[in-house]
């Protein structure tokens, strides 16, 4: 894949476990830093997660990825984590 031309990625993330409905996404570029926040995240009928990223959004490398159920009340809770790598 060209990085010269911009593509977009769709990522589908099942959280269909979860019994929350809402969450925020946390991304870190390994051994660099935070690079982005997704709150307010709704997961669709299906229980999954949907994200559309346009490549020149993430530079290329690996991101930890950290998913938090955001509850009606109270703090957020640990749900998940991936490893995203782009290319």
């Amino acid at each position: 894949m060209s990085r010269s031309a911009p593509q977009l990625m769709d990522l589908h993330i099942d959280m269909g476990y979860s019994k929350s409905s809402q969450f925020r996404m946390i991304v870190d570029k390994k051994d660099q830093g935070r690079a982005l926040i997704l709150n307010n995240l709704l997961k669709d009928s299906n229980g999954d997660l949907r994200l559309t990223f346009n490549s020149t959004g993430l530079a290329a490398g690996i991101y930890n990825v950290r998913i938090e159920a955001l509850p009606f009340r109270g703090p957020s809770v640990a749900e998940g984590w991936l490893i995203l790598g782009v290319r």
